[in-house]
């Protein structure tokens, strides 16, 4: 079934006011948290669909565009940005030598104790709400009798 006429134009109308709205939200949500090359690329993008779908001699654009536009955003973009970062901060200190980097990761991982130290967890509940119980299977336990004599 092909649709003609007025029917084929209201329609093609509404999907793209349709389309306009949300990426003219979208522009302004990113001027407000002040992403300009986002606004700009989804303001480019508004005019030329409108422009594209509205135009009785861009027929081939009507094709490619919606395809451009996803390459754009989707491949070209990731590409520029990973350059532009590659090249940031490029020599401000980040190399350290092996000594440098051996002390920071054992200064900022988790090493075990002396003893070796392992606890177990045990998700619950106590008294009717959510408990969570730590506990070390090799350590001494001791009762509540011994604890209060020492």
């Amino acid at each position: 079934m092909i649709i003609r006429g007025k029917v084929a134009t209201t329609i093609k109308v509404v999907l793209l006011a349709l389309i306009s709205a949300v990426l003219l939200t979208l522009t302004q949500s990113a001027f407000a948290k002040k992403e300009y090359v986002i606004a700009a690329f989804l303001a480019a993008s508004i005019f030329a669909l409108n422009f594209t779908y509205f135009s009785k001699r861009t027929v081939p654009l009507k094709f490619f565009l919606p395809g451009i536009l996803l390459l754009a955003a989707f491949v070209i973009t990731p590409i520029l940005y990973t350059v532009v970062m590659s090249t940031y901060n490029y020599k401000t200190g980040n190399y350290i030598g092996k000594e440098e980097a051996v002390e920071r990761i054992k200064a900022l991982a988790l090493e075990p104790d002396e003893n070796n130290s392992a606890f177990d967890i045990v998700v619950g509940q106590f008294q009717e709400s959510d408990a969570l119980l730590v506990f070390n299977p090799r350590a001494k336990v001791r009762t509540h009798e011994e604890s209060s004599r020492s």
